[in-house]
Parts: C-alpha cells; sequence; structure tokens
C-alpha cells in the first residue's frame, strides 16, 4: 500500500490542501471526502470552498511516494513551504504534524464530543495509549497550561469514584516508589518544623468540615500509624489541640 504527499486541488483557482497519508491514499481521500461532504471537516478554509467551488471543483493527486514512513513529515513540510510561499495552499497549521494554530468551530467540537460520548477504550487500546506516552516529558510551558487549565475544576462524585476504584489495591513497583522518593527529596514536610501557611490550613479545613470517616478508614488509619514515632512538632501541636478541647 503506498504512502506519501497528497494535495487537494481546487481546479478553479490552482488552491490545493497538501496532506500525508501514512495508511494509504485512498482510505485518506474516502475520509476527507467524507467529511467535506457532510460540511464537519475540521479545515474550516477548504470546508468554505468546498461549500462555495461544490464538489467537482477539486481534485485528488499523489504528489510524492514515500518509502519510509519516518521521511513523510519532512518531505510534506517542504511542500507546504513551497505552497505557502506561492499563497496557493488552504493549510491551517502551517506545520508538518502538528495542530498548532488550529482553531477548530463550535459545530466541530460539539460534533467531536457527541461521537466520543459514551465511547470507552478497550484494554489493548488503553495499553497501545500507555506505551505511546512513555518517556514523553513536557515542557515547562505545556506544564504551566495544564496548570493553569487545571485550577479551579472540580471533580464530579462520579469521577471521583472511579480514581478511589482505580487506585484500590494499586501495588507501586520499586522503581516507582524510587521515583516518588527521589521526588520528594529536598522537601521539608510540615513535621519537620514547617508549618503551612493560615490560607493552606483554612483550605484544609473547610475540605475536611463535616467529612465522616468510615470504620473502616479509622482502622486503616490507626494500622499505618502504628508504630511510628512523633515530632516535637506534632507533639507540641497535639497538646495545644488537647488543652483547647478541655478548656
Amino acid at each position: 500500500m503506498p504512502i506519501g504527499i497528497y494535495q487537494i486541488k481546487n481546479i478553479i483557482n490552482g488552491k490545493c490542501y497538501i496532506g500525508s497519508a501514512a495508511h494509504g491514499f485512498k482510505q485518506r481521500w474516502r475520509l476527507h471526502r467524507n467529511q467535506l461532504r457532510r460540511g464537519v471537516h475540521g479545515n474550516s478554509y477548504l470546508q468554505r470552498a468546498f461549500d462555495k467551488y461544490g464538489e467537482d471543483a477539486f481534485e485528488f493527486s499523489i504528489i510524492e511516494v514515500i518509502k519510509d514512513t519516518k521521511d513523510i513529515i519532512k518531505r510534506e513540510q517542504w511542500y507546504l513551504d513551497t505552497y505557502i510561499r506561492w499563497g496557493l495552499d488552504y493549510n491551517i497549521c502551517k506545520i508538518a504534524g502538528s495542530a498548532l494554530g488550529v482553531k477548530r468551530s463550535k459545530e466541530f467540537c460539539a460534533n467531536i464530543r457527541a461521537r466520543s460520548k459514551g465511547k470507552k477504550h478497550s484494554d489493548e487500546q488503553r495499553e497501545k495509549n500507555r506505551i505511546g506516552h512513555l518517556g514523553k516529558k513536557l515542557s515547562e510551558e505545556t506544564k504551566a497550561k495544564l496548570s493553569v487549565a487545571g485550577r479551579g475544576r472540580k471533580l464530579t462524585e462520579e469521577h471521583r469514584e472511579k480514581i478511589s476504584k482505580a487506585h484500590t489495591g494499586m501495588i507501586f513497583s520499586d522503581e516507582h516508589k524510587a521515583k516518588l522518593s527521589a521526588a520528594k527529596k529536598g522537601k521539608i514536610p510540615w513535621n519537620k518544623g514547617v508549618s503551612p501557611s493560615e490560607e493552606t490550613r483554612a483550605k484544609y479545613s473547610a475540605a475536611k468540615t463535616g467529612q465522616v470517616l468510615s470504620d473502616e478508614h479509622r482502622a486503616k488509619i490507626s494500622a499505618a500509624n502504628k508504630g511510628k514515632p512523633w515530632s516535637e512538632a506534632r507533639r507540641q501541636a497535639q497538646i495545644k489541640q488537647t488543652r483547647g478541647a478541655t478548656t
């Protein structure tokens, strides 16, 4: 099955959409044509042109057949740069293999959500996704964006329950434990003489207000703390708490 670079050309004005097919040209063209006919193509420039000029104004053709998939992105970028320089491209994203700069319409996002609703990945697909992310390191910029996006987000009770079930009975490998230990090195816990801020204390207090632990949970906490020596800071805090309760 041949792979490589293709174009979807508007024979009226000469503009083209440049793309790459790593799993066969016929399958790729069939997908484009299906989305364009239904008016849900991810590229708004190409979709508007298709709606304006009609299907007969567009033809699909192979520009270059490539033997090795690792060369596809590099060759696609070369063609993109060429057509961009001539001003004859329909491509929204100017970087091959990336979706940076692509802005999806509300309708497109709604269609994606509707198709994905209730869809569950197979165990095989989950494993492929997991393997695909192994060793990947996020840049500081990406970490900052994720941090900002997650601020103030509250999980539903259903989501919390799923996370709880997923972690139940989980056993970390020695390698994982070593990584967690290494990540915490240098960080001084509160019971080593460093106390959290008043704001942090208030947040923890508000989060735990009205919380009732089950007998099973209490037993687990008791078992986990058996034999653990208390720090001097913790002893003093316990004494203060006890004195406050008796006065």
